[in-house]
């Protein structure tokens, strides 16, 4: 017989893993639905700020965390492409670290411990509810019923399709590059990451232990694939004439380990459930990864929802169903929202391409005080979550 508080999980990426660890460490069944034949992520690396690594605290997670990270940040250099000076130093304090996304996944993994509640190979199509259950539809004909759906799905939901229909994600008009070799990159050491600035483009370091997580990120048209001389050739081309260190980094990263994505957000929206259904991570707040918040966002909505669905009576019971889903919207929502328009802003002034324009954001960075970005960062540090 399933339980009838059983929560439905579609999705197994570090949002939906981690709100199934959260809930089962609660007491709350649960099982996780991903439509990949095995779970995995992308060989690159992900940023976790303060209020990210405060939510994998909450599930005992801090030293899991040390061991597969470098040490923390303690600023954010920002620095100009013409000749490698620097800007501005955006203060961190320690309080941020970088990851390998696919041993940040097997950690989440490891924290659901019970492999048997997550579901490989299971694309869920639709969806049906009533006041008591929710049923979730799967192309193969297989049905699965619960208290609750969480859909933690992706860009393109499929079941925020069904619960909002606000069309495609809008493209930001720029295209990134990633990878994470072997490589340590001697003048940042392992305490300090970095952003390089240039026209209609920029390129991030962030050193994971012995190795780089690197990003590059250019004004390109929606879906441009490669051209012939091959994607390492490529950046190599866009970004000579940059300080030799990001050349360099590109040079010994294998051509293999070059990831390509086109860039998307969405307009935040004021609502993400209806009844038992609910949306987490890029299902429900993609963003441009700037501000380098995407995976920390969806951290936090797994760890938040777990709770609040954990603290519920009885999720079978409608009215506290509805209660522990709004409370999770008016605790995510308006921290998400801001960081995806945050985020927007920001990846528009850093692809600025006129010669003007790259003239007064050199200007405006090296003029701000120190004191502006240690408020800045003061917001972030402050944040709690509840």
């Amino acid at each position: 017989m399933q339980d009838p508080n059983r929560v439905l999980v579609i999705g197994g990426g570090i949002g939906g893993l981690t709100a199934a660890a959260t809930l089962k460490a609660g007491g709350v069944p649960v099982e996780v639905f991903e439509r990949q034949p095995e779970l995995r992520e992308l060989g690159t690396g992900v940023g976790i700020q303060r209020v990210a690594a405060q939510a994998l605290s909450m599930l005992g997670l801090r030293d899991e965390l040390r061991k597969i990270s470098g040490p923390g940040f303690e600023a954010l250099r920002l620095l100009s492409w013409r000749d490698g000076h620097t800007m501005a130093a955006v203060p961190w304090h320690g309080e941020v670290v970088a990851v390998h996304r696919g041993e940040l996944l097997e950690m989440l993994v490891r924290a659901v411990g019970d492999l048997g509640i997550v579901h490989c190979g299971m694309e869920c199509v639709d969806f049906r509810q009533d006041a008591n259950s929710v049923t979730a539809l799967f192309a193969d004909g297989h049905e699965e019923r619960g208290a609750a759906l969480v859909a933690a799905d992706g860009l393109e939901s499929v079941i925020r399709a069904k619960l909002i229909d606000d069309g495609r994600p809008r493209y930001s008009g720029a295209t990134v590059w990633r990878a994470l070799p072997e490589y340590e990159h001697k003048a940042l050491g392992r305490n300090f990451a970095q952003q390089v600035y240039g026209p209609a483009s920029i390129f991030g370091m962030f050193p994971v232990d012995k190795r780089l997580f690197w990003w590059g990120s250019q004004i390109r048209p929606e879906g441009a694939i490669d051209p012939p001389i091959g994607r390492k050739q490529d950046l190599l081309n866009t970004f000579a004439g940059w300080p030799a260190e990001v050349v360099q980094v590109i040079e010994a990263t294998p051509e293999g380990q070059l990831f390509r994505q086109d860039l998307y957000d969405r307009k935040p929206v004021k609502r993400w459930r209806n009844g038992r259904v609910t949306l987490l991570g890029d299902a429900a707040h993609p963003t441009t990864p700037t501000l380098g918040q995407g995976a920390g966002m969806a951290i936090e909505d797994g760890v938040v929802l777990g709770r609040e669905l954990a603290a519920a009576s009885s999720l079978s019971a409608p009215g506290a169903m509805q209660a522990a889903l709004d409370s999770y919207e008016g605790k995510r929502i308006p921290r998400t929202s801001q960081i995806v328009n945050r985020s927007a802003m920001l990846a528009k002034l850093s692809h600025v391409k006129n010669p003007v324009g790259l003239f007064m954001r050199e200007q405006v960075l090296s003029a701000m005080p120190q004191k502006f970005w240690q408020l800045l960062w003061e917001q972030e540090r402050t944040y709690q979550i509840q």
